[in-house]
């Protein structure tokens, strides 16, 4: 899916809930609770580990001068991968994800 289509699929499904799109495309940002946070999602791919196990997923994250001032801000970061196929996201811990942006 494309960046737009992955946000947008997003706001879709947390349509019906406290949360506002405030603005950007992948990576945007979304207000909850009068919060603003940041959101970047990415489709999953397979890893393709040495061990041959096709159970582990995925994605990678691009250098990106938008991610400075995420990486800079106080405000939450929120990296998702997707799953078109059985149409469900995954998440990894916003700490460790937001001090590996623009790392190589």
């Amino acid at each position: 899916m494309s960046a737009s289509d992955l946000m947008l699929t997003f706001l879709a499904n947390v349509s019906g809930y406290d949360v506002k799109y405030v603005g950007g495309l992948n990576p945007f940002t979304i207000k909850v609770d009068g919060e603003d946070i940041f959101i970047y999602i990415k489709n999953l791919s397979p890893a393709q580990l040495s061990n041959g196990n096709p159970d582990v997923w995925r994605i990678q994250l691009p250098m990106r001068d938008d991610f400075e001032k995420i990486k800079e801000s106080d405000k939450l970061f929120l990296l998702l991968g997707y799953d078109a196929e059985n149409k469900v996201y995954t998440t990894w811990n916003p700490y460790w994800c937001k001090q590996r942006l623009n790392v190589g």
